[in-house]
């Protein structure tokens, strides 16, 4: 099968790299074909970091895409060394570009792209989410155990319009999935009204991909 990336760039190229790698994060379906051919020594550092990241999470049966990768490469203090979310984002539009006829429509180009998001800087994105948590703290005056729960939780970046957020334990995911993560979406879209979803997920240290 013709990969999309041929369609516009020759075999071997930057571009047609970095469109096999895109394709893979925005179309898993891609990854086993992509993977039988390609080795991360193949690609320039960035790339191969990604790809690397992509048959990790691929290969721990989870669901491939720019948040998981992103969350992976977070984890391992990884993600600013690649070029931080707006890399990933660049390597999805490369593997979804026009010029690419044979590639499903990506749900991830449905949303506004980080070129239409206005940029969000991580300490802006910290700074965001502090005045967010201490706001709702102030108006919900949660107990102390839930009051522990919010205030260790850490954002970890933006990507696209989703803000992803770090919790400790399966517990505290819990509770931010049923008791807060619609109230606190609302908080930080009053500060950043682009973000449409906040994703929770939990660091326990263990690196469990």
């Amino acid at each position: 099968m013709t990969t999309p990336a041929s369609v516009f760039a020759p075999a071997g190229s930057d571009a047609v790299q970095r469109a096999l790698v895109g394709r893979m994060l925005a179309e898993p379906g891609s990854i086993s074909e992509a993977a039988a051919t390609l080795l991360p020594e193949d690609l320039p550092g960035p790339l191969a970091v990604v790809y690397t990241s992509v048959l990790a999470v691929y290969a721990a049966g989870q669901p491939v895409d720019p948040i998981a990768v992103g969350v992976h490469l977070h984890r391992r203090g990884r993600l600013a060394e690649v070029g931080g979310t707006a890399y990933l984002i660049e390597l999805v539009d490369a593997g979804t570009r026009p010029a690419a006829p044979d590639l499903p429509a990506s749900p991830w180009f449905d949303q506004p792209s980080e070129a239409s998001c206005p940029g969000t800087s991580q300490p802006e994105l910290e700074e965001v989410w502090a005045k967010v948590i201490s706001g709702f703290i102030y108006d919900e005056n949660p107990n102390d155990e839930h009051r522990l729960a919010l205030t260790s939780a850490t954002v970890m970046c933006r990507i696209a319009d989703t803000v992803l957020i770090c919790v400790a334990s399966e517990k505290d995911m819990d509770r931010f999935q049923r008791l807060w993560r619609e109230r606190l979406l609302v908080m930080v879209k009053q500060q950043l009204p682009t973000v449409r979803e906040l994703v929770v997920t939990v660091d326990d240290g263990k690196g469990d991909i």
